[in-house]
């Protein structure tokens, strides 16, 4: 089983590729980290310094890089060949890397030369996905287009800065034909095995091997990337291994979200299920919702809340805004047509947060009855996840977030999970019918003393009644009166107005249900 190349060290890397950001950006030979004391190379060496990859988010020559090749080329007898096989055997520790569901955010790329160098084709590659490393096929180029799917392989998590040394066997056969497979081992356990594939888009004129960061032109808002790189081998079978995979840190138990500051009569949306929820990674300009619900009555309302909490992983700002938007179901089978309600000031997540009901504030206002959703619309520097139930049903959809949410919705898909979000709202106080009690007898000059009766209590027979309004300015009031002169009693239509039985003070009912003194600045209405 020969190992075909040593790469331990940028001396033994050629320069037949250096594509590094102008912007201070390095790839550079670094004694900073080296894996736990014991661990040794497939070889049974243990270098001294790994290779660290410090990317700075500038660009080389209009392109996001900093990549060098290791030299499996025809300069030095190493040149990649059709069918042949080869095993990349290293170690990784990541300290940042930028990274969201987007496959092309390369750390390594094998990346084919065929007859136009200046048009050549990564496959296969692996990238940082989602904070995993994935195995890419990808068959395309500008000229030639497309001649087969990118295929994506899970490989594992990297394991970003928690200080983790990863270990990484990765395999494939590459080749044009259809016998080709891919194979990847993560700290000794097998995480891709894939055979029968197509794994290269030319092999005719070698490849060029390359280890860094490589990426679409901003496609991460120039984020930082540093990663250190240890022991690198290439072989042509599996090496076994010299020492126990290293062990991963236990999870960290991050705290749940707490119980929601309101009372359970004023929130409408969807509540945390008795299962418990995950959380995702809310993606620049990615929209998603939570399954409709219903609003029996009119109300009023001037807040949202989300559950939202930091991902740990610092990058860009270290904050990520987002807006909640409270969209109305106008068609329940297409709901790209529903409607945008009220959209909500921006608020700002930052990565160290822990699980909250982040508050979305909007100018308070009246909404009719009707079927609403919830949507959390998320903005760059990616460091917010939200609340995800397992169950419920939410629609996603793109939409740039600078400009605002679109309305209508737009363009959707579906899944069987949801937003974590609820509506605060109260319904629209409504104009009661109260009726008066009093201790007088009838007679038309006759006055009798009134006061505001509950509206449980028994009609009083009109007979028994000379009603008046006392110690209560006309103006305040607003008089119905209705004479229901068949014994059913006598009502009178009032406007509800409280007064402390205490001192007799005109109180006011605050939009939490709480009383204080009535301020005349905040409800000039009479």
């Amino acid at each position: 089983m020969p190992r075909l190349a040593e790469r331990h060290t940028l001396s033994k890397w050629t320069s037949d590729v250096i594509h590094i950001a102008f912007d201070g950006s390095s790839i550079t030979d670094s004694a900073t980290y080296l894996p736990p004391t014991g661990v040794v190379t497939a070889s049974g060496t243990r270098p001294t310094t790994a290779v660290r990859i410090n990317y700075l988010g500038g660009d080389w020559n209009g392109n996001d890089r900093c990549e060098r090749g290791i030299g499996m080329t025809s300069g030095n007898g190493l040149q990649m060949v059709e069918g042949g096989v080869y095993w990349a055997d290293y170690w990784q520790r990541v300290e940042t890397f930028a990274n969201s569901g987007q496959y092309h955010n390369d750390f390594s790329q094998v990346r084919d030369s065929n007859t136009n160098p200046g048009d050549p084709s990564p496959s296969p590659a692996w990238a940082c996905v989602n904070g995993g490393a994935m195995m890419l096929r990808n068959l395309w180029t500008k000229t030639t287009g497309t001649i087969g799917p990118t295929l994506p392989f899970p490989a594992g998590s990297m394991s970003i800065g928690t200080a983790t040394w990863i270990h990484w066997q990765v395999g494939f056969k590459w080749t044009t034909g259809t016998t080709g497979w891919f194979q990847v081992w993560r700290n000794d356990v097998k995480t891709v095995d894939q055979t029968g594939i197509r794994t290269a888009r030319a092999t005719s004129s070698g490849a060029s091997w390359r280890f860094g960061i490589y990426r679409d032109v901003n496609s991460f808002g120039d984020q930082d990337v540093e990663w250190y790189l240890w022991g690198l081998e290439i072989w042509n079978e599996r090496p076994s291994s010299t020492t126990p995979p290293p062990v991963d840190p236990p999870p960290t138990t991050r705290p749940a979200l707490p119980t929601p500051p309101e009372v359970a009569g004023r929130r409408f949306g969807n509540l945390p299920t008795a299962s418990g929820q995950d959380w995702v990674a809310s993606g620049n300009g990615k929209k998603r919702s939570t399954p409709p619900f219903t609003m029996a009555e009119a109300f009023r309302s001037s807040l949202m809340r989300v559950g939202l909490r930091g991902t740990l992983t610092n990058v860009g700002s270290g904050e990520q805004d987002h807006r909640a938007i409270l969209y109305r179901v106008v068609d329940p089978v297409d709901r790209s047509q529903d409607v945008i309600a009220v959209q909500s000031a921006l608020g700002s997540v930052a990565f160290d947060d822990e699980a909250t009901w982040f508050s979305f504030p909007f100018i308070e206002g009246e909404f009719p009855a009707g079927t609403y959703q919830i949507t959390l619309h998320g903005g760059p520097d990616e460091v917010g996840e939200w609340a995800r139930n397992p169950v419920g049903g939410l629609i996603f959809g793109v939409d740039a977030f600078a400009d605002g949410a679109s309305t209508p919705f737009g363009t959707y898909t579906t899944d069987t999970v949801s937003l974590v979000a609820y509506l605060v709202a109260d319904p629209v106080a409504a104009v009661a019918d109260i009726p008066l009690e009093g201790n007088s007898t009838a007679g038309s000059s006759s006055r009798g003393d009134l006061s505001y009766a509950d509206i449980t209590d028994v009609f009083i027979d009109p007979d028994d009644v000379t009603w008046r309004i006392p110690e209560v300015v006309y103006t305040d009031v607003i008089v119905e009166a209705i004479g229901l002169l068949s014994g059913v009693g006598f009502i009178v239509s009032l406007r509800p107005v409280p007064y402390s039985e205490v001192t007799g003070e005109r109180l006011q009912l605050n939009a939490d249900g709480t009383y204080s003194p009535y301020d005349p600045t905040e409800d000039p209405e009479p």
